[in-house]
């Protein structure tokens, strides 16, 4: 019983590992655009879409651009470095190591969020 599960399992995996003859060309209408952000070095997060609104968290900035990449907005200076953007319903999060920061208004303007305590057992909530 045991040779026939192994045999079993050695076939699934040789079918499920088996080369795609799809031998049409890649897509050749693919352009790439090269897009330059002055005085930043390195991209650590984005959100959105270039060809409407995209956001990017860089080492200490969050940007936004609108019109595809030609001009970059700073909507929050000198942060701690964004590693991931959240929608959650109608916020946007920008993830940090702490403080994290919010935005209402589509990345136009940025908050922090604020730690809050229990005075009475001193704990975070």
């Amino acid at each position: 019983m045991y040779n026939l599960i192994y045999i079993f399992a050695i076939g699934l995996l040789s079918v499920g590992c088996g080369k795609n003859q799809n031998n049409e060309p890649p897509p050749s209408d693919i352009q790439w655009t090269k897009i330059v952000i002055e005085d930043e070095f390195h991209v650590r997060s984005f959100y959105g879409d270039i060809d409407k609104e995209m956001i990017i968290g860089t080492n200490q900035n969050i940007l936004k651009t609108t019109d595809k990449g030609l001009t970059w907005k700073k909507v929050a200076q000198n942060i701690n470095m964004v590693y991931e953007f959240i929608l959650k319903e109608d916020t946007l999060f920008g993830l940090s190591g702490w403080p994290n920061y919010y935005s209402l208004d589509e990345g136009d303007t940025w908050h922090v969020i604020v730690k809050r305590w229990n005075q009475t057992t001193r704990r975070r909530l």
